[in-house]
């Protein structure tokens, strides 16, 4: 039970978790496939404005991996210990 007074098990804190951890890394496939493609899309595409095309997707691009790794520590982290509260709890 947490602070609020809501029980929460630690079965679906865990599928959460997973959830959680999966969506981290369908993230990072994007990111990764869209690289990829714009790499490709280089191949074709040799004027200037397909560097200002790049700088201007790189930030996105950083803000993407960043949501990405934000999700997997939170799994790992904050989330673990809630999990390992729950468990506690659970067998006390």
């Amino acid at each position: 039970m947490d602070a609020s007074g809501i029980h929460v098990t630690s079965e679906k804190l865990t599928t959460f978790q997973v959830k959680l951890k999966n969506l981290s890394q369908v993230l990072s496939e994007a990111r990764n496939t869209i690289l990829f493609g714009l790499f490709h899309l280089g191949n074709d595409w040799q004027d200037q404005k397909y560097q200002q095309f790049i700088d201007e997707f790189k930030a996105s691009e950083q803000k993407l991996q960043a949501i990405a790794e934000k999700y997997q520590d939170w799994a790992n982290g904050h989330l673990q210990r809630k999990i390992d509260e729950a468990i506690a709890y659970e067998i006390s």
